[in-house]
C-alpha cells in the first residue's frame, strides 16, 4: 500500500569560513538538524580531518579541498564541500568538474514509482574575483549542461555583491565585466537566481541558480557553524510529492551467547551418534553439512534470543533527547505550515533545550571514552574504529564498467564478478610442473594428523572476547564446549585435509 503525501526537499546552505576548529561543534549541531542535502563553501579542510568528524552515518559526503603546497601557488583556505542523505543514491561526476573550486553532484528524489533526478554544484570563487575566474566557471557550465539534461542546481559564494538582482536581466550596462557575464549565463540558460536575503553589507554574495519550479530559498534558522555576518546560512526547500511504502520489519535476531546453557549444550553435543551420522554421508561436504545443521539445531534451542532494533542515532543519544528532537521536528513542521507566532516560540524554547541536552550528552559520552583509555582500551578504539570505518566512508552508489548499482548485494556481486575474473586471467596454465605441484600437495596434506591434545590445547586457547566468524558461532562457544566437540572435529579434520 503506498500513501501519497506532500513534502519538502531542504537543502542547507552556508560558508563556514573554516571547519577544522569547529568539528564538534559541527557534528553536534548536525544532530540536532534534519537536513536532505548539506552546501558548505570555505570549508578550510585537509586530509587530515576525517568526514566522519563532521557527519554521521545518514550521509555521503563528497569533498573538494583546496590543494595547497607542491607545484599549487594557492594559499590555505576555500574548498568546497556536499553532503547527501544516502537514500538519494547521490554520485559525484569528476568530468564536470573545472579547475576551480567546484563539485558536481547527482543525486535522486523517487516519488510515485518515479525518479527525478538532479545535478547540483558547489562552488566557491575566491577574491578577488576576476573575469577570467568567472568565464572559467561559465564556460565549464554550459559545457556541462550540454552534455546533461537535469533539474540544475547552482549554489555557492560568488563573492559579486556588486549585482542587484531584482534587477538583473533589465539592463547590464552599469555592470562590470565579470558581473554581466554572470547575468547573461542565468539569463541565457534560463536559471533564476532565487537568494534575496542580504548580509550585513547589505549585500548578495552567495547566490542559487536553479531551473527548479517552485524552489524557495529562506534565511535559516538552524546553523550548523558559527555565523559570519558576510554569509547568512541559507535553506533552499523543493516541493515533491513523496510515496511512502509500508516499511519491512526492522529488528534484527540475535543469539547471546553469554547467557546461554551450556550445561544443556554440552550434554546434547554428547549425546550425538557422530559416528553414525557421518556414515550415512556420501563425502566430507555432506558431513559438513550434517554437522553444522546438528550444531545449529542445539543452538536454537539452548541460546537465548533478542532482537536488537537498528537505530539511526549516535551511541550518546537518550531515550529523553530522542523524545525531545522528535518534539521540535513535529513543531518545526507545524511552523512551516501555519507559521503561528506561538509555535515558533515553542520551536525556538525546544530547539534551545535540545542543544543543552546534545552538548551535555556529547561531552559526557567523550569524557566517558577518555577515562576508559587506562582501563578499558577497547571502549576506546570501538569509539576510534566507528568514526574510520563508518558507513558514510562507504559510497550510496558503486560504479564499474557493467554498470553500476546501489544495492548492497549487488554490490558484493560486482566485487565478487570482477575479482573472479582477476584470478582466472592471472592463471597460468603452461607450467609443465602443475599436475605433480598437485599431486605433491595433496600427499602432504593426506598425511597431516591431528593430536587430540593438540586440538584441545588449541579450542582452550581461544581468546573468548573475539568476535564470531562467517558461521555466527563466537569463541566464547567453541571454548566453553571443546570437550563435547572434540570428536566430530577429530573426525572431520582428516577428511578435510584430503
Amino acid at each position: 500500500m503506498n500513501v501519497l503525501k506532500f513534502n519538502y526537499f531542504n537543502v542547507y546552505y552556508q560558508n563556514v569560513r573554516g571547519l577544522r576548529s569547529k568539528t564538534q561543534e559541527f557534528y553536534k549541531n548536525l544532530c540536532n538538524s534534519n537536513f536532505d542535502v548539506i552546501i558548505l563553501t570555505e570549508t578550510w579542510l585537509n586530509d587530515g580531518i576525517l568526514d566522519t568528524e563532521l557527519f554521521d552515518h545518514k550521509y555521503s559526503v563528497y569533498r573538494r579541498d583546496r590543494e595547497v603546497g607542491g607545484s599549487s601557488k594557492k594559499k590555505d583556505g576555500g574548498g568546497v564541500l556536499v553532503a547527501v542523505l544516502k537514500s538519494l543514491h547521490s554520485k559525484r561526476i569528476f568530468s564536470f568538474e573545472s579547475s576551480g573550486e567546484d563539485i558536481w553532484i547527482t543525486f535522486d528524489i523517487k516519488h510515485n514509482k518515479l525518479t527525478q533526478k538532479y545535478l547540483l554544484c558547489a562552488v566557491y570563487l575566491p577574491p578577488p574575483v576576476t573575469i577570467t575566474s568567472v568565464d572559467t566557471f561559465v564556460d565549464n557550465c554550459n559545457r556541462v549542461f550540454e552534455l546533461c539534461d537535469l533539474h540544475k542546481l547552482i549554489v555557492g559564494d560568488f563573492n559579486l555583491g556588486c549585482i542587484d538582482w531584482n534587477l538583473a536581466g533589465r539592463s547590464t550596462d552599469s555592470l562590470p565585466g565579470m558581473a554581466e557575464v554572470l547575468v547573461d549565463f542565468h539569463c541565457l540558460n534560463n536559471l533564476q537566481q532565487l537568494n534575496s536575503v542580504v548580509n550585513s553589507s547589505n549585500r548578495v554574495l552567495d547566490l542559487v541558480f536553479t531551473d527548479i519550479i517552485n524552489c524557495k530559498v529562506i534565511n535559516s534558522s538552524t546553523t550548523l557553524s558559527k555565523i559570519d555576518p558576510l554569509h547568512p546560512p541559507l535553506v533552499i526547500t523543493l516541493p515533491f510529492q513523496q510515496t511512502s511504502h509500508l516499511q519491512n520489519n526492522p529488528n534484527n535476531k540475535y543469539l547471546n551467547f553469554r547467557k546461554a546453557d551450556y550445561e544443556k549444550i554440552n550434554e546434547a553435543l554428547d549425546a550425538v551418534d557422530w559416528a553414525s551420522l557421518f556414515d550415512n554421508c556420501v563425502d566430507v561436504n555432506q558431513m559438513v553439512g550434517s554437522f553444522e545443521g546438528t550444531l545449529d539445531q542445539i543452538i536454537e534451542r539452548s541460546v537465548p534470543q533478542f532482537f536488537k532494533k537498528q537505530t539511526k542515532y549516535p551511541p550518546w543519544y537518550t531515550r529523553n533527547l530522542i523524545r525531545r528532537l522528535n518534539e521540535k521536528e513535529k513543531i518545526r513542521t507545524k511552523v512551516r505550515k501555519y507559521n503561528n507566532p506561538l509555535d515558533v516560540l515553542e520551536l525556538r524554547i525546544l530547539k534551545k533545550r535540545c542543544d543543552s541536552l546534545l552538548t551535555d550528552f556529547y561531552n559526557n559520552y567523550i569524557r566517558n571514552v577518555e577515562n576508559k583509555v587506562k582501563n578499558d582500551p577497547k571502549y576506546f578504539w570501538t569509539y576510534i574504529k566507528m568514526k574510520k570505518n563508518a558507513h558514510n566512508c562507504l559510497p550510496a552508489t558503486m560504479t564499474d564498467h557493467n554498470g553500476s548499482s546501489s544495492d548492497g548485494t549487488s554490490i558484493c556481486n560486482m566485487f565478487g564478478n570482477f575479482f573472479a575474473a582477476s584470478v582466472s586471467q592471472g592463471v597460468n596454465t603452461s607450467l609443465g610442473g602443475a599436475s605433480d605441484c598437485g599431486t605433491l600437495c595433496a600427499d602432504t596434506f593426506s598425511n597431516i594428523k591431528i593430536r587430540h591434545n593438540e586440538l584441545k590445547q588449541k579450542l582452550e586457547s581461544l581468546d573468548v572476547s573475539k568476535g564470531a566468524g562467517p558461521d555466527g558461532i563466537p569463541p566464547l562457544f567453541i571454548k566453553r564446549c571443546s570437550k563435547t566437540l572434540m570428536t566430530p572435529l577429530l573426525l572431520l579434520f582428516p577428511l578435510w585435509c584430503r
